[in-house]
């Protein structure tokens, strides 16, 4: 594994140092500070992984049978690519409802596929 350069170690330091300083001042809103300190980072990040777990599963079963030699490899390394990828899984973390996720991948995939809707 990589070793991580001084710059790269500052920054998860301070990151470090925002979220506990942030958990120190939600211990002064008992009980409140706790349901929230809950929702921001126990609960949350269950919510958050048990909807792009479920969206990736969707889309990788959109993705069988599918002739994957068609999609332009250049497109993956691409800003578009990036964009794409950070708007679509934006929007599935946002949401509860699988029928979003269908629509989700549908339109990532005719993205990355090139085809017309």
């Amino acid at each position: 594994m990589a070793k991580e350069s001084l710059p790269q170690k500052i920054e998860t330091l301070s990151k470090e140092v925002i979220r506990a300083n942030i958990k120190v001042y939600l211990t002064v809103l008992d009980p409140l500070g706790t349901a929230i300190d809950e929702v921001l980072f126990g609960i949350g990040d269950r919510i958050r992984a048990k909807r792009l777990e479920t969206f990736v599963k969707i889309l990788s079963e959109k993705l069988d049978g599918v002739n994957q030699n068609k999609v332009d490899m250049s497109f993956l390394q691409s800003e578009e690519f990036f964009d794409l990828n950070m708007r679509v899984f934006s929007a599935a973390i946002k949401s509860r409802h699988e029928e979003k996720y269908r629509i989700l991948s549908s339109v990532f995939l005719s993205k990355v596929f090139n085809e017309e809707e």
